[in-house]
């Protein structure tokens, strides 16, 4: 056991266990990272500790909220085991020791940045806008492209066409999620069968593509994936003028704030679609590359509008 006296905790996260409990995540100045837990067995209830030196109000955190001790760190003794961090002690709370003033985040003039943004993407008319969106075989560095789609900002297609990768059967690999590319898209390897490869539809792909102002959701993955197609087969790279993720001024203009990540919360296209009221592209099939890139584009306009937002789960 190696014992570190003295250890200063600057930010606490409030979070529970999978069974439900209460923890706190705890940040320290010296860059260990702990978990301090409320337990009926009070051998392992570390909460406790916290509360019996003064510090009641970490204790009341709940899960995504944060408390920061900058201007006067908790000072506490900890035990590593060679893999985990344990808490054994915690110095009295001096009586003047309050945990920092909240930072005020201005949602409205982050929303109103966001409207601003997607605006300009719409109605501006100094360069070509298009939208663009993928389908794949996964998500791994070795994953292939299978279904491109590129629509301008009034909705015209672009491009749009299913790929013949080299593995088709990629397609039927188990990701992450429990669940295949061909479950999630509805694309099999049989219908990739009479598809034209990658290099037989770069040239008409990169016309799209090429010297326009491109927005995607997630675009560092769609971009990342149809250039490591054009290396994998020797052909130059596809340069929009610039690439701008879409995925990221929904979320400031949704403005669902992450306490722990201090950022705005990421959500899918169809949950943002949903949240702008988007109902008459709702039922249609998701993962499709066409229509993720119109509803991208819809998406945009609405935002560029001024939509309402609707509750997470109810209406505004």
């Amino acid at each position: 056991m190696n014992a570190q006296p003295y250890h200063h905790i600057v930010r606490i996260v409030g979070d529970r266990t999978k069974s439900g409990k209460l923890m706190l995540r705890c940040e320290t100045v010296e860059g260990v990272n702990f978990n301090v837990f409320k337990d009926a067995d009070l051998t392992r209830d570390t909460l406790r500790l916290l509360l019996e030196a003064g510090y009641a109000s970490p204790a009341e955190l709940k899960p995504n909220e944060v408390q920061t001790w900058y201007q006067h760190p908790i000072r506490v003794t900890l035990e590593n085991d060679g893999k985990w961090w344990r808490l054994l002690s915690v110095e009295p709370r001096p009586k003047h020791a309050l945990a920092d003033e909240p930072q005020t985040i201005n949602h409205a003039l982050y929303k109103q940045q966001a409207q601003s943004w997607a605006d300009m993407l719409v109605n501006g008319e100094d360069y070509p806008l298009v939208a663009l969106d993928t389908e794949t075989t996964g998500l791994l560095d070795d994953d292939e492209v299978v279904e491109i789609a590129v629509v301008g900002v009034d909705g015209v297609v672009l491009f749009n066409s299913r790929v013949r990768p080299r593995d088709p059967e990629k397609l039927l690999r188990v990701q992450r999620n429990e669940r295949s590319a061909a479950e999630v898209t509805g694309i099999t390897p049989e219908m990739l069968e009479h598809a034209k490869p990658f290099e037989d539809l770069y040239d008409e792909l990169s016309v799209a593509i090429n010297g326009a102002l491109l927005v995607a959701y997630n675009s560092a993955f769609d971009m990342g994936i149809l250039n490591r197609e054009c290396n994998r087969r020797g052909l130059p790279l596809l340069v929009p003028l610039a690439t701008i993720d879409v995925a990221r001024i929904a979320a400031q203009y949704i403005g669902d704030w992450h306490e722990a990540a201090k950022g705005y919360r990421l959500r899918s296209l169809q949950e943002v679609a949903a949240r702008l009221h988007l109902e008459g592209w709702m039922a249609q099939d998701w993962h499709s590359a066409e229509h993720d890139a119109l509803v991208l584009v819809e998406v945009l306009a609405a935002i560029a509008d001024g939509q309402p937002v609707r509750e997470d789960g109810g209406d505004e």
